[in-house]
């Protein structure tokens, strides 16, 4: 049996244009024609029974998390904000930091450049040495912040946006993201959870133009404990 999501999400940042959530592992950002549980119906059903349903309320999402990675998820509630923050993440405006457990001692400091390519018959990114033939640039900045038990917890910042691209990059070298066997990791348990965490977001208001720095820990997953006192360190505010 395979279970989706145990941790419930919540809104981390509300405001009158958009939330920022933090969405478990394990939990879809949008409905499928399955029917499983999924973000947004979550924000929907949180607001209604509130009763504060705006009147020009919109609710989308201009970027997506993918299902077993946890973390900072954008929800636009007028169209204004949605418009705002597509054109932002088209133009590489939003910074984007994620956390990983990885397999294996990782190298201390990294530049990945590969080519990335999205095979929509097994819904997996393939990659190439080098871009071109189909293949699409992928660039992705890590940083080794500590390594237990054959274990390396990395920071990481993707220069492009590419399908999987942290996953499949990371499986490149060697290092897959914890209990993600669609590239390549040993399973570690029956959830459909990874080791990944969308751990930070920093971006304008898109009204006001204030810079806002949204950071979230990681959840309940226990590959995260021999971590969390760095990851606590690196969180403190400046």
């Amino acid at each position: 049996m395979v279970i989706l999501c145990m941790e419930e999400s919540r809104i981390l940042l509300e405001d009158p244009w958009f939330l920022v959530m933090f969405k478990p592992s394990g939990l879809q950002v949008e409905p499928d024609k399955n029917g499983h549980p999924n973000l947004m119906e979550q924000v929907e059903a949180i607001y209604r029974a509130k009763g504060t349903l705006p009147g020009n309320f919109m609710l989308r999402v201009p970027h997506r998390i993918d299902r077993p990675t946890s973390g900072l998820q954008i929800i636009s509630l007028r169209k204004a904000a949605l418009l705002h923050f597509m054109q932002a993440f088209e133009q590489r405006d939003i910074v984007k930091e994620y956390l990983a457990v990885v397999e294996g001692e990782a190298p201390e400091a990294a530049m990945l450049m590969h080519g990335l390519r999205k095979d929509p018959v097994h819904f997996r990114a393939e990659w190439s040495d080098r871009a071109g033939n189909g293949f699409k640039e992928a660039r992705l900045k890590t940083e080794r912040l500590g390594v237990d038990n054959n274990r390396s917890l990395l920071r990481l910042t993707p220069e492009t946006g590419r399908y999987h691209q942290i996953r499949a990059q990371l499986s490149a070298i060697g290092h897959p993201v914890i209990n993600d066997p669609l590239y390549g990791a040993v399973r570690v348990d029956d959830t459909a959870r990874i080791g990944l965490l969308a751990s930070l977001l920093r971006f304008r208001h898109p009204r006001t133009q204030e810079l806002i720095t949204c950071t979230t820990d990681p959840g309940e997953e226990t590959w995260w404990d021999p971590f969390r006192q760095t990851i606590a360190e690196i969180s403190k505010p400046l």
